[in-house]
């Protein structure tokens, strides 16, 4: 679980943009985009039918409009010419954690949801 003022919480597909409009450090933006990556790719190796994995799909990932907007966010974020070296690297993780989970949304969805 995450910990964000004192409370758990575990993304998923309504709480996301909290990464963005949150005051998490990048190191934890970075550890919450990682561990959200891991579990959507454990739920995709456990659920035992396509059933269960659009299910699990559909309460953690969110819309293909809100990734996009997530993954923009954390673009220009990592684009920042002043910031130091560790806070670039910490940025580049993010984005590429983002960009990797591309591949676990449904390719057959016309809308992108």
């Amino acid at each position: 679980m995450l910990i964000e003022a004192g409370e758990d919480m575990g993304l998923n597909r309504y709480n996301c943009k909290k990464l963005v409009k949150g005051s998490w450090s990048p190191l934890d933006e970075a550890n919450a985009v990682f561990y959200w990556r891991c579990v959507l790719i454990f739920c995709r190796r456990k659920c035992a039918t396509d059933a269960d994995w659009s299910e699990c799909r559909y309460r953690l990932v969110p819309t293909l409009a809100s990734f996009c907007q997530l993954v923009q966010s954390f673009m220009n974020k990592a684009l920042i010419i002043d910031a130091g070296e560790t806070l670039a690297v910490l940025r580049n993780f993010t984005v590429k954690q983002l960009l990797k989970m591309i591949s676990l949304y449904d390719n057959d969805d016309p809308a992108g949801w």
